[in-house]
């Protein structure tokens, strides 16, 4: 059995708060989408309406420091692990 860390990298949808301003989106997408970003690494960026959501290859752990260290919660509502797969290297 193989226990995991928080560090190991897999596909995740982050969720954006409805309440995010546009400039509060556009910091957060500008952050992860750096190449020199070793946070995380943008797959996709979907939105409907008011809803925003970006699929990243990272670790729960960065996510977790990204939500509530970086932003204090106020822009990432919630992320969640899409599937157990390796991420798409």
């Amino acid at each position: 059995m193989t226990i995991e860390t928080g560090d190991e990298k897999k596909v995740y949808k982050i969720r954006l708060q409805l309440t995010a301003t546009d400039a509060a989106f556009q910091d957060i997408f500008e952050l992860i989408n750096q190449t020199s970003n070793r946070v995380c690494t943008l797959l996709q960026y979907e939105s409907a309406g008011i809803y925003r959501w970006l699929d990243v290859v990272s670790s729960y752990n960065s996510l977790y420091r990204l939500q509530h260290e970086y932003y204090g919660g106020a822009i990432i509502e919630d992320f969640v692990l899409i599937n157990n797969l390796p991420p798409p290297y």
